[in-house]
């Protein structure tokens, strides 16, 4: 029997979150992606939630590696949001309308949230180091300091599960909308460098 990396375990994880979400999934049906037997799936993660937090933390840790290459380009920071809104929305994609629901479910299990607080910390970091390159250009206005930027974020990681919201933005555009809310609405507004 051949020896399954981790990696081939995940990958065939994601297949099945991805069509599936996470409560819709079952180890049995992992393990005929892969395929392999159920106690080589067990070997390596305990249960499905650990599995499912391994896969976020894989791809969320691949989406900021593709932020950072950007933010590390030498195109203007105007291009730079341009492509980090439409990176974010593939991101966001491939994680799977189902998985993204069943993640911020009240039902989502507690080591799987946990995770997703840990990721979305790591993603406000790499967010304020955008934010300085910004500054760094002077296209961002200086009316947003640090403190408001931390307090956008943390506000539009509320509103994404907002009821009032959630009825008004169907799930597939919800991130979407809350990335690029944010990522145009830190610029420098131009009428008001014109009014003041």
């Amino acid at each position: 029997m051949p020896r399954h990396r981790p990696m081939q375990l995940l990958e065939a994880a994601g297949r099945c979150f991805q069509r599936y979400g996470l409560h819709q999934t079952r180890m049995e049906g992992i393990a005929a992606e892969v395929p392999c037997s159920k106690v080589t799936l067990y070997k390596q993660f305990p249960d499905k939630s650990a599995l499912a937090a391994a896969w976020l933390t894989d791809r969320m840790s691949r989406s900021r590696e593709r932020t950072a290459a950007i933010l590390g380009g030498r195109q203007p920071f105007a291009a730079k949001v341009k492509q980090l809104v439409a990176q974010k929305q593939t991101d966001l994609a491939q994680l799977g309308e189902p998985f993204t629901r069943d993640l911020f479910s009240s039902d989502c299990p507690a080591g799987l949230r946990r995770e997703l607080q840990r990721q979305i910390e790591l993603n406000k970091q790499q967010t304020a180091w955008m934010i300085d390159l910004g500054r760094a250009e002077g296209v961002i206005d200086p009316a947003i300091d640090d403190s408001l930027v931390r307090l956008l974020l943390d506000h539009f990681e509320q509103l994404f599960t907002d009821p009032a919201f959630a009825e008004t933005v169907p799930q597939p555009q919800r991130i979407d909308t809350l990335v690029s809310l944010f990522l145009y609405g830190v610029h420098r507004h131009p009428m008001r460098e014109h009014h003041s």
